[in-house]
This record gives structure tokens, sequence and C-alpha cells, in this order.
């Protein structure tokens, strides 16, 4: 069975080849001397440039381009058959949640999440250049031709005004730790922003999508199958993600209300967490670089015995409250090497 990575990682290289290119292209962005050679109609139009050739790609990747289906739509696709798969086992025919209606909610909220993202980084430039190019040419850093060069250890001279090079450098750098470079993305996560190099971001962001996309589907299509258990993928995790490796969990809380009113004799399942309590904690699971999925496993349609074995083996973890990736990974690997 194909995975929601494996279905983009060729076009997923693709893009960021394409990216990383056009960045090269537009690296005058993060000079000093260019921006403050340049009025700021002449910034605005070289980042629009920028804009414009950035977006083509990804919107192409999240959209698709009138020729080829998007990425977004073939993870769709993908998610839909392995919640079929998953489903063979315990005898049960889905029913179909395909609408039109599904697809462009997905492929909305990730194209506009992406979006949304790098279209900061222009406003960012846009504003970094501006008030760059105000206070270079405040009387402390700019000084009329040949005047009082003596003290300046590195000049750049620029339309008849002499700048000191070293103050260039320091301003310079001090709006590029606020704004970020014209290669990065100001990534807001948690309530904080960070800045993020955008071929890391958007590599970051498609391999992340290709998970969100395969569990939302898988969780739209148990609520249609009026199924409330799913368990999470297994694939030899070291990180924080071992918590949850192989667990039992349930799609939402609206599942999680429905299964214990129609089962009261499952009353342990109370202690499982739903899915979106998983994708909250502390823990990697579900979080940015995660690959794991989580497919429909319906306790209700097993026997009785299977069902009471299940539940028996799904004890929940200690999630400690602070988490330590490196220790995890290294009690991880040392524990099966031994």
């Amino acid at each position: 069975m194909k995975t929601a990575e494996t279905v983009i990682r060729a076009k997923r290289i693709e893009l960021g080849q394409r990216i990383g290119q056009i960045m090269r292209d537009y690296d005058h962005l993060n000079d000093a001397e260019f921006i403050l050679s340049k009025n700021p109609a002449e910034v605005r139009r070289v980042v629009n440039a920028y804009r414009e050739k950035l977006l083509m790609p990804i919107y192409k990747f999240f959209l698709g381009d009138g020729r080829a289906y998007s990425q977004i739509d073939q993870l769709i696709w993908q998610a839909q058959a392995d919640f079929d798969e998953a489903l063979k086992v315990f005898d049960v025919t889905p029913k179909k949640a395909r609408t039109e209606k599904l697809l462009t909610a997905i492929r909305s909220e990730y194209t506009n999440r992406v979006l949304g993202q790098v279209e900061n980084t222009f406003r960012d430039i846009i504003t970094k250049s501006i008030q760059f190019q105000t206070l270079a040419r405040s009387a402390q850093l700019a000084t009329t031709a040949q005047a009082n060069l003596s003290n300046v250890f590195r000049a750049v001279t620029i339309d008849g005004k002499t700048y000191d090079g070293t103050k260039i450098d320091n301003l310079w750098q001090m709006m590029t730790e606020r704004y970020g470079r014209s290669d990065t993305v100001r990534y807001s996560r948690n309530g904080a922003g960070y800045n993020f190099p955008m071929r890391s971001y958007i590599d970051m962001r498609t391999q992340t999508t290709a998970g969100e996309v395969s569990r939302m589907v898988s969780a739209v299509e148990a609520s249609v199958n009026e199924i409330y258990t799913g368990r999470i993928s297994r694939h030899g995790a070291v990180d924080s993600c071992s918590f949850w490796e192989g667990k039992i969990v349930f799609y939402s809380q609206v599942a999680k209300d429905t299964f214990l009113q129609l089962h009261p004799e499952y009353s342990e399942a109370q202690e499982w967490p739903t899915l979106q309590q998983v994708e909250a904690d502390g823990t990697h699971m579900f979080k940015p670089q995660c690959k794991h999925r989580i497919l429909p496993y319906p306790i209700q349609f097993m026997t009785e015995k299977r069902a009471r074995a299940d539940i028996e083996k799904n004890t929940m973890p200690r999630i400690p409250e602070k988490i330590n990736e490196t220790k995890i990974v290294e009690k991880n690997l040392e524990s099966r090497a031994a």
C-alpha cells in the first residue's frame, strides 16, 4: 500500500528544486547595497516579480494547473483508497464520502495555510527594505561625498552619498533578525514566530500536509461510516512518536461520546484520547514532518473476544510533562540494541 508521503515524493523534490532556483535568481534582495541603491517603488517591483515567480510552482502543487491534478487531489484519493483497504479486513463495505465539496474544502485549507505564510514573507521584505532605507539615509549613516571618510572602515557610495559600510552591515543584520531574508518564511507556531528557511519550510509543509490530509480524510470517512475508533500507524519511531505508535484512539470527541453510549460494556475506552488531543499534546506525533497516519479500526465490528483483547492491550502511555526528544531517542535506541 502506498503511503501519503510516497504519493507526492517526486513532485515535492521537483517543487523544492524550482523554488531553490528562483530564490538564487533573486538573492540580490538579501544585499544591503542593492536595497539602498533603489527607491521604494523599485524595491516593490522586484519583490512583486519574485512573488509572482515563486507562487507559480506552489499554486501548481496545491491547486493543479488545468492540465494536471494537484498533489492535494492525489493525496485525498490515496487516503480514501487506504481507508477502504483497511476496512476490508473487517469485511465492511464503506459508504462513500466522495463529494467535490470535501475535495474543495481540503484543497482550500492547505493551500491557504501555505500561501498565507509565504505571502507574509513578501510583506516583510518590503517593510524591511523601506525601514532600512529610512534609517540608513539618516544623518548618522549618510554624509556628502568625501566627508568624514577618515573614520569609515568600509564606505559605500550611492547617488553622491557615502555610507559607513560597517554601520550599514550592522543595521541590515538588525533588520534581517527582525524580518528574515527574502529566502526565509516567518513561520508562526504556538503563538511564536520563527525565521524558517523557505525551501525547508516548503519541504516540511508539503510533507506535513500529506499526513494531515490523510488524517482529515480518514476522519471524514469514519464519520460517514459511523466508525468511532482508528489505529495510529507504526513504523518503528524512536522519537516521542513512539509513545503513540499502534495505539487505538477516537476520531473525535463526538465519536468517543457516541461509542461509550452505545457500548457501555467497553467503559475502559473512556481513557482513550481523541485524535485532536493527540495532535495537541507535547509529543511529535502528528506534528510537522511526522509521517504517521490513522486508519479505521472499528472495535464495534469485532467479536467480543477480539475487542476485549485489543482493549486490554491498548494501555495509554505516560507522557512526560516536558518532552526531551534527544533523551527519548537515546533511550529507545539503547533498549533496541540491548
